[in-house]
């Protein structure tokens, strides 16, 4: 009997920590709002990778994708930006691809996520750990 429940209980286990892995890896949608009356809207998806690291998608609601916007994260939140945590590649054509250092498990603070032409961010969403 006794080695029943101990088999029960390590799959129990192993379950759980296949389920909390798998949330670490799910993919997170950040909506980037507006800044200023920029009229530029858009989606950030942060997704898990191996060896610690964040593959970053961007992508603009905009009917004229043609500009180019700078993008980054920052630490803080959309309404107290703090200084850049990662520079990701520019918006070309509406869309950005980027890896980062970053584990999902490492997150202990708020990020920012920005679009800028330049001088002036015209686009943030924040995300924290989940």
């Amino acid at each position: 009997m006794k080695k029943y429940i101990t088999y029960a209980m390590t799959t129990l286990i192993v379950t759980i920590a296949l389920a909390l892995a798998a949330s670490d890896k799910a993919r997170r949608t950040v909506e980037l709002t507006s800044v200023d009356k920029s009229g530029i809207t858009g989606t950030a998806w942060l997704e898990a990778q191996p060896r610690n690291q964040t593959h970053v998608e961007l992508s603009i609601n905009q009917g004229d994708k043609a500009p180019m916007y700078e993008a980054a994260i920052h630490f803080g939140v959309c309404e107290d930006i703090g200084g850049v945590a990662f520079k990701l590649a520019a918006l070309r054509n509406g869309r950005s691809h980027t890896m980062i250092p970053l584990n999902y498990a490492s997150i202990d603070r708020p990020y920012a996520v920005t679009l800028s032409n330049g001088a002036n961010v015209v686009a943030c969403g924040t995300f924290d750990k989940q």
